[in-house]
């Protein structure tokens, strides 16, 4: 199975799923403030690997094949669900 399998779930939850909030959250999840020195390398290092964490498993391949790896998969799915109640609160803030 090639492992943008496992990145596409992350996609949606980010973009998909935050929009069904309102263009309001959207708008605030892609606010980055100005970046100035320091600020504006650590800006382009973070978008480089963002832009290599996207293309990367392009060319990976995964296999189930042992229990290490369901354990991988109970992680990965625990961590998919805190990222949408992560984005659940941040998209319906509490007054």
């Amino acid at each position: 199975m090639n492992a943008i399998l496992l990145i596409l779930p992350i996609i949606l939850l980010r973009y998909g799923f935050m929009a069904f909030f309102g263009k309001n959250s959207m708008e605030k999840a892609n606010f980055f403030p100005p970046t100035l020195g320091k600020e504006q390398t650590a800006y382009y290092i973070y978008q480089f690997t963002t832009l290599f964490l996207l293309i990367f498993p392009l060319f990976k391949q995964i296999h189930f094949e042992t229990a290490v790896d369901l354990i991988g998969i109970i992680i990965y799915i625990i961590g998919a669900v805190l990222y949408m109640l992560s984005i659940i609160h941040f998209s319906k803030p509490e007054a």
